[in-house]
């Protein structure tokens, strides 16, 4: 058919016309109504030369879309009053206020003394946030007028009869959801918001029964329930033809639980999606009070029973202020805005301002609190869409360029792993410090760290804190010896002790293994390890290990460590390091064909010694040096510390340096330690 808009100028003829040529409108076409039946035929004596507005007595009226996204955040935006006050701050015009103090005490003066006639109780555990109600006597429910039905039907409802349809009036002007029950249904004159302390069913206005489980919030009356809080009312609960006396409520409920109950329910309404937004309790009396207003311009013979009635918590509004200024705001926008176009635009908002030395003081509104104003971001983002994105040029941000100095922490990282891999020729690895229990059974370490589980681990191979880098040296080492005969490889890792006084102990290790199929490697890692504290200027010592001294890096019960192959590391004054060839038991564990030799230092404590570490210059000797070997035969037993030492300590001057050399065993039980 063809659509005519609002304002086509038609003549009689010309409607007969496009009828005889099978070009048909009907009512709902024209949008115009549903009581419809076929061709929508005008009356013979319409007059020529009307509009179809004047014809069907309609006013005029503009559409606005707005944006979808806008609303998300804004349960202020969920009703015309509020979109109001954005049009009034966009366009500078002045916000028109009815619901003022005067408003209010019009209402008011008509409360009754009498009781009101339904007791109200509200459970301290369930959701509801507040609760409102009003009763009213000698009311009639028919048809609503015109100007209500247009209002509700521009905006997209459905009018139904005139109580329902000022609720859905004052929901879609005040942004706050409320329901009118049929009073003389209310059985017991008594209406409880509590949970439901076991399930039931309920049929809802839509027809439907839903099904309701304990500890869903519910609004009952003394027999059963009537309305699922936030949601939807009962099926008996609402307004008939034969209602004479009305309750009104209007309730808030928690945000989360309207949202989880409405999912699960699969019904979703307009009340429930303002809910979900956080709306603010300080908004129920000015939203009942419209609907008492309402209903009295209706009826103004109608008489309200007793007063206004609350139950629930103490409704007390949040209070937040945010401190900024003019200049910060500008700054954050990269576009310039003065401080009396600031304080306008704010205030328009209905923002406290207060002016506080060169800044600002914003108390925000309590309905933008709930959810929408948290900080100074929020307010720079207010200024910002009022002004107009599409007006700020855009800028490169501006910035002073200037060197970091790196912590003493990263600076001794960085020498370390500049040592491993150009002096070390070593690959670096990164292993998880998260661990499981069997590989540390594999590794026969003795600290299982039980108490550093994970609650909710993904996986048993990754449920615990690792005790010691030590068993993922020797994971990564098993998985590289199936493809190469030699390697080295790095990692400067944390481990993780339980510890009473800070929940845990962490530790940061400089670590390396040495893997060789034919020849043991320990040599290799001590000269390793004493190369590293030369060039790192780590303030550690190599020492033949006593077993007296607890070593933080090694347990005295580890059964890993070679009996003879093995060097403690001293870091300042305790032992918290080694170097060590790892025991074959152990190699076997994990199927390895070789030789491996690791080499740990805990630098926790040592970055800021390092970085202090002052350095001697000395002149290059005016006499030429010469080095040479001595080869000492030793028990098979004696450490190679003892050697070193010994030479040590012979404090000649002409000893510049001690450095081993080799080991080989003889055929007489001893050893041959070449220096």
């Amino acid at each position: 058919g063809t659509t005519m808009p609002n304002g086509l100028v038609l003549e009689a003829k010309k409607i007969r016309d496009v009828m005889s040529h099978g070009m048909l409108c009907s009512k709902a076409e024209l949008g115009v109504g549903d009581d419809h039946d076929g061709i929508w035929e005008l009356p013979s004596d319409t007059p020529l030369g009307k509009t179809l507005g004047e014809i069907l007595g309609t006013s005029e009226d503009t559409i606005i879309e707005i944006d979808n996204k806008s609303l998300t955040h804004r349960p202020d935006l969920w009703g015309h009053y509020g979109m109001a006050r954005e049009f009034a701050t966009v366009f500078k015009s002045n916000l028109k206020n009815p619901f003022d103090a005067a408003w209010e005490q019009e209402i008011t003066k008509k409360f009754s003394s009498e009781k009101s006639p339904i007791a109200l109780e509200v459970e301290t555990d369930s959701s509801c946030l507040g609760y409102f109600g009003l009763s009213i006597d000698g009311i009639t429910v028919t048809e609503s007028p015109a100007w209500i039905k247009e209002r509700l039907t521009a905006a997209g409802l459905r009018p139904i009869n005139n109580m329902v349809d000022i609720g859905n009036y004052v929901m879609l002007e005040l942004g706050m959801p409320l329901h009118i029950f049929d009073r003389n249904r209310i059985r017991g004159n008594k209406l409880n918001i509590s949970r439901l302390k076991s399930d039931a069913k309920l049929k809802v206005l839509t027809g439907e029964s839903v099904e309701l489980k304990s500890g869903d919030t519910i609004i009952s009356d003394s027999e059963s329930p009537v309305v699922v809080a936030g949601i939807i009312g009962g099926e008996e609960s609402g307004v008939s033809n034969d209602t004479k006396n009305i309750f009104i409520e209007t309730a808030n409920w928690k945000a989360g639980e309207v949202r989880r109950l409405s999912t699960r329910l699969g019904i979703r309404t307009d009340s429930s999606q303002r809910f979900e937004k956080s709306l603010d309790s300080a908004l129920l009396k000015r939203t009942i009070l419209r609907a008492a207003n309402l209903v009295l311009k209706l009826y103004p013979e109608a008489k309200i029973v007793g007063g206004l009635q609350y139950a629930g918590p103490e409704i007390a509004p949040k209070k937040l202020t945010i401190e900024t200024s003019a200049a910060r705001i500008s700054k954050r926008l990269g576009h310039e805005v003065s401080a009396e176009r600031v304080t306008e635009i704010l205030s328009s908002l209905d923002f406290k301002v207060t002016a506080t030395g060169n800044g600002i003081s914003l108390e925000v509104p309590s309905y933008r609190s709930t959810k929408d104003i948290n900080g100074e971001a929020d307010i720079v983002e207010e200024i910002g869409r009022i002004i107009g994105y599409d007006n700020i040029k855009p800028t490169s941000p501006l910035g002073d360029i200037a060197p970091i100095r790196l912590s003493p922490q990263l600076q001794l990282h960085r020498k370390v792993q500049d040592f491993f891999v150009l002096r070390g020729q070593s690959l670096e690895i990164n292993t998880y410090p998260m661990v499981g229990a069997e590989m540390l059974k594999r590794a026969a370490w003795p600290e299982m760290n039980e108490s550093l589980k994970i609650a909710n681990a993904l996986t048993q191979e990754a449920d615990r804190m690792r005790p010691s880098v030590i068993p993922s040296l020797l994971e990564a080492a098993a998985l590289n010896q199936k493809n190469y005969e030699k390697f080295q490889m790095f990692e400067i890792g944390r481990s993780y002790l339980s510890d009473q006084k800070n929940f845990s102990s962490e530790r940061t290790w400089a670590s390396f293994i040495i893997f060789d199929r034919e020849n043991s490697p320990f040599m290799d890692a001590l000269n390793l390890m004493e190369d590293l504290i030369a060039y790192a200027g780590i303030p550690v010592q190599i020492i033949e290990p006593d077993g007296k001294q607890r070593n933080s890096a090694l347990p005295a019960e580890w059964r890993g460590v070679h009996p003879i192959e093995n060097q403690a590391v001293r870091v300042m004054v305790k032992s918290a390091g080694a170097v060590f060839s790892v025991h074959p038991a152990i190699l076997g564990n994990y199927k390895v064909r070789g030789n491996a030799a690791i080499g740990l230092v805990d630098i926790t404590d040592v970055a800021n010694a390092a970085a202090q570490k002052s350095f001697k210059y000395t002149p290059i000797n005016r006499f030429p040096t010469s080095s040479f070997d001595a080869t000492v035969v030793a028990g098979e037993r004696v450490g190679v510390g003892l050697v070193l030492d010994a030479v040590k300590k012979l404090k000649r001057k002409e000893i510049q340096d001690v450095k081993l050399v080799s080991i080989f065993a003889l055929p007489t039980q001893e050893k041959a330690v070449s220096i």
